[in-house]
């Protein structure tokens, strides 16, 4: 003979629906599944009761065999401390831990941070924005530039600016710090918009590659670029279709002027 507990929830307005699981104590075990007539309004209490019903039954049903539908206690990871230490068995954070887990995230802020100036410099042709990603002895391992990395900002200017525009996009940013060197490698998609010329129409040149960075920081001063490979993935061309009829309301990317709007007023 089974005995058996219920628990159902109504669904719906005019016709309910309801799901129980039986269990049985004794030598049998029953399940049943019920569907009745009638208003069967949800509300909190009820789903709040149901939760309450199925925590609370006295016997494992993983002994029965019936997979339960619902949890029986809550996972163990929502239970944040255990007698000192987190429920999955790590020891709890120290003061000290905490410091210098701060500090990690601060010197990583500090490196995305020079990335993002990098890409704007480059964006909006600002030599002097692009240095200040890199200490002043910096090598870049640019491809066609291999130098110091503050002559390669002003060099690189000059073919940047034959361009109607450029957007550097990043992407995957891992940043590994060991003392006062980090290295990161970051991945970026850099569109160049080359202008029309004698040869056909404007073309865009696509470039998918990755920064491969070596970060330093010295003394109380920001991390900035000590080394940086320019890592190639992959390159298109192709040619400009007409451009978006509405694109001219909009107000326009200024470059090499100091005229965007991201330079403020004394900025």
């Amino acid at each position: 003979m089974g005995v058996g507990v219920g628990v159902g929830v109504g669904v719906g307005v005019g016709v309910g629906v309801g799901v129980g699981v039986a269990v049985g104590v004794g030598t049998g075990v029953g399940t049943g599944m019920g569907v009745g007539a009638g208003v069967a309004p949800v509300t909190q209490a009820a789903s709040a009761s149901v939760a309450t019903s199925v925590r609370a039954l006295p016997i494992s049903l993983a002994s029965t065999g019936i997979a339960p539908m619902l949890p029986i206690a809550p996972r163990a990871g929502h239970a944040a401390y255990n007698g000192g230490a987190h429920a999955h068995g790590r020891p709890a954070m120290t003061a000290s831990d905490r410091e210098a887990a701060i500090d990690e995230l601060i010197a990583k802020q500090e490196i995305r941070d020079a990335l993002m100036r990098y890409s704007r410099g480059i964006d909006l042709l600002d030599p002097d924005l692009v240095k200040s990603a890199y200490h002043p002895d910096a090598y870049d391992d640019h491809g066609t530039f291999k130098g110091n990395a503050h002559e390669f900002a002003e060099h690189v200017m000059t073919g940047l600016s034959r361009m109607e525009c450029t957007q550097h996009f990043l992407g995957n940013s891992l940043i590994e710090v060991e003392g006062d060197r980090a290295y990161s490698e970051t991945y970026h998609v850099a569109y160049h918009r080359l202008p029309a010329d004698g040869e056909g129409p404007a073309r865009d040149f696509t470039w998918g590659g990755r920064y491969v960075d070596v970060f330093e920081k010295r003394g109380d001063g920001p991390w900035l670029i000590l080394r940086r490979t320019v890592v190639h993935s992959w390159s298109r061309i192709d040619p400009v279709g007409e451009g978006a009829a509405m694109a001219d309301a909009f107000t326009q990317v200024a470059r090499g002027d100091r005229g965007d709007l991201v330079y403020r007023e004394g900025g």
